[in-house]
Formats: structure tokens, sequence, C-alpha cells
């Protein structure tokens, strides 16, 4: 909104800021997502709005979620979606990979009513979200797919072979030029090129198509999709006391906990975020609590007093499949 970035909008969930202070990143777990089950309004405001939102300079979103009534009312729901119907991806596509999985199934329940009619009322949700995903691509913190341009690497990673193909040049910044027979390719980067991980591929991974009429840096062409797993649970509780006909007490619960496998962390997480091997387990939690009390003066005059708690927790796990002391480098600063 207005040309801002999406953690530059103010979220608020029953009138309780739930924004991210985090921004963007690793560090962030964003923001929590009641079940629209539980939701009983929600407005977004994108300008003109007063100095209770003032916090972010993009807009304003607000979030109600449900009360109980003098009736009993629930519904019981199950979102499921699966692979048989998607298409491809392009650049899966134009590497004759094929179509990866995306399964997802969310399902929950919410019930509300009386506790005592006219007095005290309840309302209770929770969700679950079982999701696979392997077509989410880009430089987001759940990417699951990844497309890479390289040199026409082969499965011969000799120094020879290596030689042949690069002999005579040098790094993007000079320097000395590869023998053809690659005999002062640097030990280092010669384990490098051969270093697998535990299915038996290459870590530098083996082009899936080459393209000689492109640059040498850009001949080799590979698309890669590993699904990436999202659980999540949720669950909320509200009650609602009216004490009087112009004096109301409001009480709200929330609590979410996911977690997630990261296959292709991108945004500087990891050095190669575009490449298997370097899976970044993550999760997450949410808690949030608000106590309110409405009281109406007269038809003109209300009065509303609000305090409450939030709190975001986040872990991310960073896994790498070497040791830089693996392939002979002793000393490694990623800085």
């Amino acid at each position: 909104m207005h040309g801002a970035r999406s953690y530059d909008n103010n979220f608020q969930l029953d009138g309780i800021s739930v924004s991210d202070v985090q921004g963007s990143g690793a560090a962030s777990g964003g923001i929590p997502i009641p079940s629209p089950d539980s939701i009983q309004e929600f407005k977004v405001q994108t300008g003109l709005y007063d100095a209770a939102y003032g916090r972010y300079g993009g807009a304003n979103v607000s979030v109600i979620t449900k009360t109980g009534g003098n009736s009993f009312h629930g519904t019981v729901f199950e979102f499921l979606r699966n692979d048989v119907l998607n298409a491809n991806d392009f650049f899966l596509n134009r590497a004759d990979q094929p179509r990866p999985p995306l399964k997802q199934n969310q399902f929950g329940l919410a019930f509300g009513g009386p506790i005592k009619k006219d007095k005290l009322f309840f309302f209770g949700s929770y969700e679950g979200t079982r999701q696979v995903n392997g077509v989410a691509a880009g430089q987001s913190r759940a990417a699951c797919s990844a497309s890479l341009s390289e040199p026409p690497l082969t499965n011969d990673r000799s120094p020879a072979a290596l030689g042949k193909l690069f002999g005579g040049m040098t790094g993007a910044n000079g320097g000395t030029a590869i023998n053809p027979d690659g005999s002062n390719i640097n030990p280092a980067a010669l384990a490098l090129l051969n270093l697998k991980l535990p299915d038996g591929s290459y870590l530098i991974p083996t082009p899936q198509t080459v393209n000689l009429s492109r640059p040498f840096a850009e001949q080799g062409f590979s698309v890669f999709t590993e699904p990436c797993d999202f659980n999540e649970n949720q669950f909320a509780a509200n009650v609602d006391y009216l004490a009087r006909p112009n004096s109301k007490i409001a009480i709200r619960f929330f609590r979410a906990d996911d977690d997630e496998n990261i296959t292709f962390p991108g945004n500087g997480l990891n050095p190669a975020g575009n490449i298997p091997g370097f899976p970044t387990p993550s999760d997450s939690g949410y808690t949030v609590f608000s106590l309110a009390h409405t009281y109406t003066l007269h038809n003109a005059w209300i009065n509303e007093a609000r305090i409450g708690y939030v709190r975001t927790t986040t872990s991310t796990q960073f896994t790498s499949p070497f040791q830089w002391s693996d392939i002979g480098v002793a000393h490694y600063c990623p800085n």
C-alpha cells in the first residue's frame, strides 16, 4: 500500500497491534493469521485514519474475532487441494522436469453460544493446516523451487576434464589462467566441485539442459523442486460478559504454532540458496491476549479501555551438507 512493503502496514487483532516489528528476513515470524471461520469483521484503511492507527506508512488492517450469542452455532470445515489438476511450471517444462507436488489440507471447527443467556457468552475455534508445496518459487522465505544457470559442467569432475572445459580462463576479476590439463586448479575448489549429496548427486549440480548458443557461464540450465512442509495448529477462545446494558467486558485469547522446512532459502540466508542441500527448518509461535471494557455513558459518549499482551517467537536453523574443513579450507570467515 502506498508503495510500501508488506511489513509497513499496521495489523490489529481485536484492537491490539500484532504488526511484524522485526520486518522481513530470517528473524521474522510474520504476523498471526486467524482462521476465517473465527473472524467477525475486518476493515482495511488506506488513508485518512486517525492517530490511533498511525504507527506505519502503509495501510491499517483491523480484524475483529467472533463472539457467542443467545443460541448455539457451529461449523466444521475441510479444505483440500492436491496436484491432480495443477499445471506444470514454465521453467520445469523448459528443463523437462516433472510437475512438483502441491497438497494442502485445512480443517477445523468453530462453536459459540451462551453460558448464561443475555449475560455471558463464549466462542472457540480450531484450525489445522498441513501443506506439502513444491511450487513456491522466488526469493521468499519458503521457496520450494529454484532455477540455476551455470557453465556446462559434466559428471566428469577430474582435473583433466575441468581443464579441458575451463582451460585458459581466469576469474571474473582476472588472476592466473587455468592450465589446459587442470593441474593448477585449487584443491579446495576441486573438492567442492566433486562434493556429493547423500542421494549421490553433485552439490554443484550437473546442468539438466545445455544450450551452447548462450554465453559460456549460462550455457547450463537447471530447475530444482523439493517439497516444503508447512504445518500449523491454532485456536481461539473468546468470552464476553454483559454486566449491564451499557457495560461490556470482552476477553480474547489466540494461539498459533507452526513449523516449516524451507528448501531453498533466499535473501542471503544461505550462500547457496538456489541449489538443493541446504534446507532451513523453522518454527514460529504467536500468542495474543486482550482484555477490554466498553462503557456507554450516553448515546453520544462511549469509553473503551483495553489492555493486551502479544508474543511472537521464531526459531530458524541453517543447515549445510559439509564443513569447510571437509574440502581443505583451514579457516573460513563468511563476511
